[in-house]
């Protein structure tokens, strides 16, 4: 029987601003480190990992 794991969170949006002189650029993005914790863990068999990311677990 496989344990279950309830991974919440470990992702969010970055907003960078560039500044050179004049020139603004803004920068966005979105960084996932669930990855950092999801890939060891498949190396056991008896583990499933369900992952939510933070944008999801705060609109529930």
């Amino acid at each position: 029987m496989k344990k279950k794991v309830l991974l919440l969170g470990e992702t969010w949006t970055v907003t960078k601003i560039h500044t050179k002189g004049f020139d603004v650029v803004e920068l966005g993005g979105f960084d996932d480190y669930s990855v950092y914790f999801k890939e060891p863990m498949k190396a056991f068999e008896d583990i499933e990992v369900t992952h939510i990311p933070n944008h999801q677990v705060l609109s529930m």
